[in-house]
């Protein structure tokens, strides 16, 4: 974990299994981890609605529990936040499904300890502040190729030249989409002028 103090959700129902995981968390970076418990659903949704929360530590065994249901609850409220689970056995078509609807990681209760509980925090913290950074890049260069004046495109230094990236604001300027240059590698070259044609082929044969 970076050196600071992060907070951790833990759900738990059963007032006994919650102090023996509050103990093994308690254990990870100690001065750096802060610890909430919620006894539900209700409460966990109460908390992240209201407080600022670095991860989620889940546990799906109490009976009559949906863990698919579970975890669609809770993401629904922090869409981005880590989520780690813990199961009473191995499933592994459960974690499948867990992990593709959004949660970090998968846990068997009774085989890890706060270092392999530590580990699974840090990893999940880390994907998820990375991945927030990447969305944050990825919309400051959408704006940016978006209010450019001139279209912003990369090709294959080779010919045919073709167009593997172009800014969307070509619709725009030329009438043209993004998936017509980049799918129809010659559709560049049918579109030029036929007065220029020479000229531009000219200086491609340059880059070769």
């Amino acid at each position: 974990m970076t050196k600071e103090r992060k907070t951790i959700l833990l759900v738990e129902d059963d007032s006994v299994d919650a102090q023996n995981l509050e103990r093994v968390m308690s254990e990870i970076e100690i001065d750096k981890c802060a610890i909430i418990r919620a006894d539900g659903l209700a409460a966990a949704r109460q908390h992240l609605s209201t407080e600022s929360i670095d991860a989620v530590v889940l546990d799906l065994s109490p009976p009559g529990v949906d863990p698919v249901n579970s975890v669609i609850q809770l993401l629904s409220e922090a869409p981005n936040l880590p989520l780690i689970v813990l199961a009473e056995e191995q499933d592994d078509n459960l974690e499948r499904e867990l992990l593709r609807r959004g949660v970090s990681e998968f846990l068997v209760k009774g085989e890890f300890d706060a270092r392999h509980l530590g580990r699974a925090l840090r990893r999940a913290i880390q994907r998820t502040s990375e991945q927030q950074m990447l969305q944050a890049i990825l919309a400051r260069d959408h704006f940016l190729l978006s209010a450019s004046p001139a279209v912003i495109y990369t090709a294959e230094p080779h010919s045919p030249f073709r167009a593997t990236f172009i800014s969307d604001n070509i619709v725009d300027l030329l009438g043209y989409t993004q998936l017509e240059f980049t799918q129809t590698p010659s559709f560049w070259a049918d579109h030029i002028h036929p007065a220029d044609r020479a000229r531009v082929f000219a200086h491609l044969g340059e880059l070769n």
